[in-house]
């Protein structure tokens, strides 16, 4: 209640005092105006009060509100993030994967290279044993033509031998 308004009030009460019998139904009114006005004060004080605990509530959740706004904008600026990092790892899989196959590639080629390597050897190996055969057997041969020589000179020899004796 305003200080107006309790001076008016308390203006009334007295005169409605000063009016004796016939002011007692105006001093009742005057009291249950006054009794009014003070309920309607500490009303309106409450009404103040929690408009200012609401204003103050609304600011804790307009706050908490862009808190969450910011967090899931920053959520979303790493979860885009991390969709790039994935992509790039996803192009490094594939150049290694490529990779890898041209090196199995590789790998196949030389082992057919072994293998054919491998069969070279083996037929220079029984190739080998061949020509060693050929030289044991030609080495043989070549006594026996020695041995065989020696003979024919021997008899040659003996030819010479009777044909100078007569």
């Amino acid at each position: 209640m305003k200080i107006r308004d309790s001076f008016n009030l308390l203006n009334n009460t007295i005169e409605a005092a000063r009016a004796g019998e016939a002011g007692k139904g105006f001093a009742v009114v005057a009291d249950e105006i006054r009794t009014l006005s003070e309920n309607t004060k500490q009303s309106a004080e409450q009404i103040s009060s929690t408009i200012d605990d609401l204003l103050a509530k609304v600011g804790t959740a307009a706050a908490n509100m862009q808190k969450s706004v910011d967090s899931a904008t920053e959520q979303g600026e790493l979860i885009t993030e991390t969709g790039e990092k994935f992509e790039v790892i996803l192009e490094k899989v594939s150049e290694l994967t490529k990779r890898a196959g041209k090196i199995s590639d590789n790998v196949e080629e030389c082992v057919e290279a072994n293998l054919k390597v491998m069969d070279a050897i083996s037929n220079l190996s029984a190739t080998s044993e061949e020509v060693a055969a050929s030289a044991q057997s030609s080495i043989e041969i070549s006594r026996n033509c020695e041995d065989d020589m020696k003979a024919t000179e021997d008899i040659l020899h003996d030819i010479l031998k009777i044909s100078r004796s007569r």
